[in-house]
Protein backbone atom coordinates (compact mmCIF):
# COMPACT_ATOMS: atom_id res chain seq x y z
CA UNK A 1 0.00 0.00 0.00
CA UNK A 2 2.61 2.41 0.82
CA UNK A 3 4.53 1.68 -2.04
CA UNK A 4 1.22 2.33 -4.03
CA UNK A 5 0.73 5.80 -3.01
CA UNK A 6 4.87 6.75 -3.40
CA UNK A 7 4.29 5.58 -7.36
CA UNK A 8 1.24 7.10 -8.07
CA UNK A 9 0.43 10.08 -6.09
CA UNK A 10 -2.77 11.15 -5.27
CA UNK A 11 -3.82 15.28 -5.53
CA UNK A 12 -4.73 16.39 -2.06
CA UNK A 13 -8.65 15.76 -1.41
CA UNK A 14 -9.17 19.28 -0.22
CA UNK A 15 -7.89 22.53 -1.57
CA UNK A 16 -7.78 26.53 -0.50
CA UNK A 17 -11.08 27.37 -0.86
CA UNK A 18 -11.83 30.07 -3.73
CA UNK A 19 -13.23 32.42 -1.32
CA UNK A 20 -10.34 32.37 0.53
CA UNK A 21 -8.23 33.69 -2.23
CA UNK A 22 -10.34 36.18 -3.98
CA UNK A 23 -12.03 37.70 -0.16
CA UNK A 24 -9.49 38.43 2.08
CA UNK A 25 -6.71 36.24 1.29
CA UNK A 26 -4.40 36.86 4.26
CA UNK A 27 -6.50 37.80 6.27
CA UNK A 28 -7.66 34.65 6.60
CA UNK A 29 -4.62 33.00 7.34
CA UNK A 30 -4.16 34.91 11.07
CA UNK A 31 -5.03 31.70 12.80
CA UNK A 32 -2.43 29.88 11.10
CA UNK A 33 0.04 32.56 11.50
CA UNK A 34 -0.53 32.83 15.25
CA UNK A 35 -0.17 29.30 15.42
CA UNK A 36 3.25 29.38 13.32
CA UNK A 37 4.63 32.09 16.21
CA UNK A 38 3.43 29.99 18.83
CA UNK A 39 5.49 26.84 17.61
CA UNK A 40 8.63 29.27 17.59
CA UNK A 41 7.94 30.37 20.80
CA UNK A 42 7.59 26.95 22.51
CA UNK A 43 10.85 26.04 20.31
CA UNK A 44 13.14 29.11 21.40
CA UNK A 45 11.31 29.00 25.06
CA UNK A 46 12.21 24.97 25.41
CA UNK A 47 15.69 26.19 25.02
CA UNK A 48 15.65 29.27 26.86
CA UNK A 49 14.54 26.81 29.75
CA UNK A 50 17.74 24.78 29.08
CA UNK A 51 19.70 27.88 30.62
CA UNK A 52 17.49 30.13 32.98
CA UNK A 53 18.25 29.38 36.78
CA UNK A 54 15.43 31.43 38.55
CA UNK A 55 18.26 31.70 41.84
CA UNK A 56 19.80 33.92 39.34
CA UNK A 57 17.67 34.90 36.79
CA UNK A 58 19.47 37.56 35.55
CA UNK A 59 23.00 36.30 35.36
CA UNK A 60 21.29 33.29 34.01
CA UNK A 61 19.63 35.29 31.32
CA UNK A 62 23.03 37.62 30.57
CA UNK A 63 24.68 34.45 30.41
CA UNK A 64 23.07 33.37 28.01
CA UNK A 65 23.43 35.98 25.84
CA UNK A 66 27.02 35.69 26.20
CA UNK A 67 28.07 32.33 26.07
CA UNK A 68 25.91 30.58 24.36
CA UNK A 69 26.04 30.46 20.28
CA UNK A 70 23.41 32.62 18.96
CA UNK A 71 22.03 33.08 22.57
CA UNK A 72 21.79 36.67 21.54
CA UNK A 73 19.77 35.79 18.38
CA UNK A 74 17.60 33.26 20.49
CA UNK A 75 16.88 35.83 23.00
CA UNK A 76 15.94 38.91 20.76
CA UNK A 77 13.81 36.43 18.28
CA UNK A 78 12.32 34.78 21.11
CA UNK A 79 11.01 38.77 22.52
CA UNK A 80 9.97 39.62 19.20
CA UNK A 81 8.25 36.49 18.30
CA UNK A 82 6.29 37.14 21.29
CA UNK A 83 5.22 40.93 20.66
CA UNK A 84 4.19 39.41 17.19
CA UNK A 85 1.68 36.42 18.62
CA UNK A 86 0.26 38.94 21.05
CA UNK A 87 -0.43 41.81 17.85
CA UNK A 88 -1.44 38.69 15.46
CA UNK A 89 -3.92 37.07 18.44
CA UNK A 90 -5.47 40.60 18.46
CA UNK A 91 -5.81 40.80 15.07
CA UNK A 92 -7.13 37.33 14.47
CA UNK A 93 -10.05 38.00 17.14
CA UNK A 94 -10.67 41.00 15.35
CA UNK A 95 -10.88 39.41 12.02
CA UNK A 96 -12.78 37.03 13.39
CA UNK A 97 -14.99 39.74 15.04
CA UNK A 98 -15.55 41.58 11.60
CA UNK A 99 -16.58 38.24 9.77
CA UNK A 100 -19.37 37.70 12.76
CA UNK A 101 -17.98 34.46 13.41
CA UNK A 102 -18.92 34.74 17.39
CA UNK A 103 -22.53 34.00 16.06
CA UNK A 104 -23.74 30.42 16.25
CA UNK A 105 -22.95 27.55 15.36
CA UNK A 106 -19.22 29.13 16.27
CA UNK A 107 -20.16 30.46 20.31
CA UNK A 108 -17.72 27.95 21.48
CA UNK A 109 -15.15 28.49 19.50
CA UNK A 110 -15.39 31.90 19.88
CA UNK A 111 -15.42 31.60 23.72
CA UNK A 112 -11.98 29.21 23.12
CA UNK A 113 -10.25 31.91 21.09
CA UNK A 114 -11.05 34.57 23.86
CA UNK A 115 -9.91 32.07 26.80
CA UNK A 116 -6.91 31.63 24.47
CA UNK A 117 -6.15 35.34 24.20
CA UNK A 118 -6.21 35.56 28.09
CA UNK A 119 -3.82 32.82 28.44
CA UNK A 120 -1.78 34.43 25.80
CA UNK A 121 -1.88 37.37 27.58
CA UNK A 122 -1.08 35.81 30.91
CA UNK A 123 1.90 33.66 30.05
CA UNK A 124 3.54 36.56 27.58
CA UNK A 125 3.42 38.76 31.05
CA UNK A 126 5.21 35.70 33.17
CA UNK A 127 7.78 35.38 30.48
CA UNK A 128 7.81 38.90 30.21
CA UNK A 129 8.61 38.90 34.56
CA UNK A 130 11.42 36.29 34.62
CA UNK A 131 14.28 37.93 32.83
CA UNK A 132 14.89 39.61 36.82
CA UNK A 133 15.74 42.72 35.92
CA UNK A 134 14.10 46.17 37.47
CA UNK A 135 11.77 46.77 34.69
CA UNK A 136 10.56 43.12 34.53
CA UNK A 137 10.21 44.14 38.47
CA UNK A 138 8.46 46.49 38.31
CA UNK A 139 5.75 45.20 35.62
CA UNK A 140 5.67 42.51 38.30
CA UNK A 141 4.59 44.81 40.83
CA UNK A 142 1.92 46.37 38.24
CA UNK A 143 0.44 43.28 37.65
CA UNK A 144 0.04 42.78 41.15
CA UNK A 145 -1.52 46.10 42.00
CA UNK A 146 -3.87 45.14 38.70
CA UNK A 147 -5.03 41.43 40.14
CA UNK A 148 -5.51 43.04 44.00
CA UNK A 149 -8.19 45.67 42.00
CA UNK A 150 -10.58 42.39 41.54
CA UNK A 151 -13.35 42.02 43.68
CA UNK A 152 -12.59 38.76 45.48
CA UNK A 153 -8.91 38.65 45.04
CA UNK A 154 -7.94 38.83 48.39
CA UNK A 155 -10.81 36.14 49.61
CA UNK A 156 -9.80 34.02 46.82
CA UNK A 157 -6.35 33.57 46.99
CA UNK A 158 -5.70 35.05 50.96
CA UNK A 159 -3.87 38.18 49.46
CA UNK A 160 -1.52 36.28 47.52
CA UNK A 161 -0.78 33.97 44.45
CA UNK A 162 2.79 33.79 43.58
CA UNK A 163 4.73 36.66 46.12
CA UNK A 164 4.06 38.24 49.32
CA UNK A 165 2.31 42.07 49.36
CA UNK A 166 4.53 44.58 48.75
CA UNK A 167 6.92 42.37 47.93
CA UNK A 168 9.65 41.52 44.54
CA UNK A 169 9.02 38.45 43.11
CA UNK A 170 10.50 35.60 45.50
CA UNK A 171 12.71 32.97 44.21
CA UNK A 172 9.81 29.75 44.56
CA UNK A 173 7.69 32.27 42.73
CA UNK A 174 10.08 32.32 39.78
CA UNK A 175 10.41 28.53 40.16
CA UNK A 176 6.53 28.40 39.65
CA UNK A 177 6.52 30.39 36.54
CA UNK A 178 9.12 28.83 34.63
CA UNK A 179 7.75 25.30 35.72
Amino acid sequence: MLEKMMNEPQPLPRKVPDYMRSHGGGWFWTGAMVMFAFLYEVITGLVLLLYYQPSNAYASTEAFLTSTPFGSFILTTHLYGAYAMVVLVYIHLLRNLYEGAYKKPRESQWLTGVLLLLLTLAVGFFGYSMSGDVLSSDATDVGKGIAAGFPGYRKLFNGNILWKRHQHISIPAASRLAA
